[in-house]
């Protein structure tokens, strides 16, 4: 009977085990449409048996003894770096985009077109000064500009703003991927504590692992016990059943707010190097800062240009009373101390202030120096300025506010002109009404801000056209005008046409750039893809042999089973 047993035996190893390589199989079929699956191999091997009779040891049949799965970790790895290049590329390509539509050229408003059109409005009321209306169309054309500006500042801070809010979800979701993946090391142990693999479960990790390494790039390293550990940068993510996590904080530095990356036990700064992070990052630390930088840029040298000519011009009308646009954060501070709070640095030099008798019509001007060398302590403040001009200058009062501005005031019957001495244009050699915002065609410090002064939007009539304070004379309207072709310190000493374009070009082969990154990436992560599904996903074809090669192993199998039993009811009738 110990034969029989023994062939029994083996035709029971044989049906149990090929009955579960059946089972390998369907559970592969049945997963063939799913991308996160790992295929997975019946690994079947010989079971020692008893000797038969004369010494001979056929064996003692089959065992399904574990599965395998058919992974290639090396690929894994180079795909997760793929997606997560993929995921940058395509962020900053995208955010380029936007900021290429933003700034809105080549069309009726774009900022070349409308600086043209300032330019040439100067133009017009150089040949005809005394049209309010030209005036007024100038004016506008300013107004229009500096609004142009603001809205291009207000949407490079919403883009900021809104990079900002996928930093924190996207960090939100890394956190919450590394929790599961801490939670499947501790799943997979248990579940292989036997010797078996978790297929599913080592399934849904890697899974998690890709969509971890699109968000950020980690090094995965895998530990005997079948747990990974997960590293970001140079530090450890998740370690067996525990994830340090993420998190993000808000920083502040002066009008930009950035969302940082931090780890969560120990609020340590994360070092982001790949993935849709490093893109957002990039997006707005880069371009979006870039680009803000250019219109802020393209800002302050239109201010600083035009109010230096403007406030070196008269208008139809004389002040009666003038009003600084910027404030001074200390009035006993030298006026080019940064703490000073300038915006626009004078210098030594001099500026002429006119007063004129409005119904005798004589102008008397007075010449007012700005000491600012730094040598024997009697630099110019706004306090010692307007001491000097209340000293110097008759029938005008000059007084520092409490909020830190100059206000200049004509005696009733008494008007204020700037740049001329009543014969002769004199420029403002030290700046300072520029700097102050005195007799200026603009107002702000740069494109969050700029605005036509308020005085001059109100009375169109104070825009400084004159040269030397005569009705007729466009002169400084002229110097308006060329303002354009001028190169401005502010902008690397190039024209602001110059400094706009250059800023445009390389913006262009940024995006451009941005682009073919983001094809190669593309192809590159395609194609890893496709070499992972020809290594770990199901080929119904291959799955088609084994189900068959299985399937006449079973029926063999069970044939052999049923002749034995045969020979065992044929050896009991004989007994009888």
């Amino acid at each position: 009977m110990g034969l029989i047993n023994t062939a029994l035996n083996i035709g029971q190893s044989a049906i149990t085990s090929y009955q579960s390589a059946l089972s390998v199989v369907g559970n592969n079929i049945a997963n063939a449409a799913n991308p996160d699956y790992t295929r997975q191999r019946a690994v079947l091997q010989p079971v020692i048996g008893a000797p038969l009779p004369g010494g001979i040891q056929p064996g003692g049949g089959v065992a399904l003894t574990s599965l395998e799965r058919i992974i290639n970790e090396a690929l894994e790895g180079r795909l997760r770096l793929a997606l997560g290049d993929a995921e940058s590329a395509r962020i900053q390509s995208n955010t380029l985009t936007q900021i290429e539509t933003g700034f809105n050229e080549l069309t009726e408003n774009d900022l070349s077109t409308m600086m043209s059109r300032l330019f040439n409005s100067f133009q017009d009321v150089q040949n005809n000064p005394t049209d309010v209306g030209l005036r007024s169309v100038a004016i506008g054309n300013a107004a229009a500009l500096a609004d142009a500006l603001r809205i291009r500042q207000q949407g490079l801070s919403g883009l900021a703003d809104e990079l900002n809010t996928q930093i924190v979800a996207s960090v939100q979701q890394a956190d919450e991927l590394a929790r599961q993946i801490a939670d499947l090391n501790i799943q997979v142990v248990e579940a292989e504590a036997g010797g078996q693999i978790a297929g599913a479960l080592r399934d849904t990790r890697d899974a998690l692992l890709r969509k971890l390494g699109e968000i950020v790039e980690i090094t995965v390293r895998t530990q005997e016990s079948g747990t990974i550990s997960v590293f970001v940068g140079n530090e450890t993510l998740v370690q067996f059943g525990n994830s340090r996590g993420l998190t993000t904080q808000t920083v502040v530095d002066g009008d930009l707010v950035r969302e940082e990356v931090h780890f969560g036990d120990n609020s340590g700064q994360a070092e982001i190097r790949g993935g849709l992070l490093e893109g957002l990052i990039k997006a707005r630390d880069t371009y979006v800062t870039g680009a803000t930088d250019v219109i802020n840029r393209l800002a302050i040298g239109l201010i600083s240009a035009l109010n230096e000519i403007h406030t070196n011009g008269q208008g139809l009308d004389g002040f009666g009373s003038v009003t600084s646009t910027y404030a001074v954060t200390d009035s006993d501070l030298a006026l080019n101390d940064s703490a000073a709070g300038l915006t626009f640095v004078p210098q030594t030099g001099s500026f002429f202030v006119s007063v004129t008798d409005t119904a005798g019509g004589q102008t008397t001007s007075y010449r007012i120096d700005v000491d600012l060398d730094g040598q024997n302590g009697d630099d110019t403040t706004l306090n010692s300025l307007a001491a000097q001009i209340d000293s110097t200058a008759a029938n005008l009062t000059a007084a520092v506010g409490v909020d830190g501005k100059l206000t200049l005031t004509a005696d009733a019957g008494f008007e204020i002109t700037f740049g001329h001495d009543g014969a002769a244009s004199r420029d403002d050699t030290s700046n300072v009404l520029a700097a102050l915002g005195i007799n200026t065609l603009f107002q702000g410090i740069d494109a969050s801000d700029i605005a036509v002064n308020d005085v001059v939007a109100a009375r169109p009539e104070l825009l400084a056209a004159s040269a030397v304070n005569i009705n007729g004379d466009g002169a400084n309207t002229g110097f308006l005008a060329d303002a354009g072709n001028n190169n401005v310190a502010e902008l690397d000493n190039v024209t602001v046409f110059n400094f706009y374009n250059q800023s445009l070009g390389e913006m262009g082969v940024q995006t451009a750039s941005a682009a073919a990154r983001l094809d190669g990436a593309a192809a590159t992560s395609e194609a890893l893809q496709q070499q992972r599904a020809s290594i770990s996903g199901v080929n119904l074809d291959e799955e088609a042999i084994d189900l068959l090669r299985y399937q006449r192993a079973f029926q063999g199998a069970a044939r052999f089973t049923s002749i034995i039993d045969r020979l065992i009811a044929e050896l009991l009738s004989l007994a009888r």
